[in-house]
């Protein structure tokens, strides 16, 4: 009788009948993963500039000239209280962009919109790129009506990359000013993709021209 029902138990689990087992307590736990970076994610991002995935230099204005070249006439004074040659306040990120295109060899417009955010839809569709390279600038585009902590419209966020794909994650190494309102140097790895405030949003990337080709 023990023999017996010892065989009739193994019989009640078969092979395809724990496979079935299996594969619906993986589809539990990937499930599970998923809920817990989404949710992670947003939670996350409703507490910064939403891209960030690691901070690796965050210091004051001019910063060591080795890792910031933004001008000392720019970054010595308080945030906001000089307007720089292409019409930006300084310490501002578009401010750091726009020096970072053009003392690098790019015709850089002169104050293509009142927010970064907008940098997307006032140069040329050309300009736009879907995939980044070194020297690019990537912009976090502005959501009109949204409202940051401190009061302000969000005026979306410029970054200069480094490399566009940082140790092979998909990720990019940027440097920018004025991450979080800060008026400070930074340079760190964001996520193209990510959520701000709620909203899922993907970085634009604008490559602009050489100098000579403008």
């Amino acid at each position: 009788m023990i023999k017996k029902h010892y065989r009739n138990h193994q019989d009640g689990f078969s092979v395809v009948e724990l496979l079935i087992a299996l594969t619906v307590v993986s589809l539990i736990v990937v499930a599970g993963v998923f809920v817990y970076k989404k949710n992670s994610s947003q939670t996350y991002a409703d507490s910064t500039n939403g891209m960030l995935v690691k901070l690796i230099y965050n210091g004051g204005a001019c910063a060591p000239h080795s890792i910031d070249t933004y001008p000392n006439s720019l970054c010595k004074h308080p945030m906001d209280t000089i307007v720089d040659p292409l019409g930006y306040h300084n310490r501002e990120c578009g401010s750091y962009v726009a020096w970072m295109e053009q003392s690098t060899g790019h015709y850089m417009p002169y104050h293509l919109a009142n927010y970064v955010g907008a940098w997307p839809a006032a140069v040329p569709a050309s300009w736009i790129v879907t995939k980044p390279e070194a020297g690019d600038a990537a912009i976090r585009p502005n959501i009109p009506g949204l409202k940051l902590p401190n009061g302000e419209e969000d005026p979306g966020h410029a970054m200069y990359i480094i490399n566009p794909n940082y140790r092979h994650t998909g990720d990019l190494l940027i440097k920018e000013y004025n991450l979080n309102s800060t008026g400070k140097f930074s340079e760190a790895v964001v996520a193209p993709s990510f959520y701000f405030y709620g909203h899922h949003e993907n970085l634009v990337y604008i490559r602009f021209p050489e100098a000579t080709a403008s």
